[in-house]
């Protein structure tokens, strides 16, 4: 359990700095909407939410970023989601999404 959390630590740290030196690392982040379940990804010792990724229809993961915005969804587990934000793929191929704006889908 301790080794997503530090995982998601140093994934939203690579995306902060992939964002910070994107032209020089040869990342960028690109603006879209996806829609998918969002599920609970990690949890802390009293079984609270701590991470989250959306899976769409097509298969795909996207890790959501762990800033104020993107912990609103740690209330919407299970939930299908449309998601409108920015998207990297970090240095092993996983994309992070920074939500910018979401709405639940009925």
């Amino acid at each position: 359990m301790k080794k997503n959390r530090y995982l998601s630590i140093l994934t939203f740290c690579l995306f902060a700095f992939a964002i910070l030196f994107s032209s020089t690392v040869g990342l960028t982040a690109v603006e879209m909407s996806i829609t998918g379940m969002v599920f609970a990804d990690d949890w802390d010792d009293e079984d609270n939410v701590t991470a989250v990724v959306i899976e769409t229809a097509e298969g795909e993961f996207y890790n959501v970023s762990e800033d104020a915005k993107g912990k609103e969804l740690y209330k919407l587990v299970d939930k299908n989601v449309k998601v409108t934000g920015t998207v990297i793929e970090d240095i092993d191929g996983e994309k992070v999404i920074t939500v910018m704006a979401y709405e639940v889908m009925e």
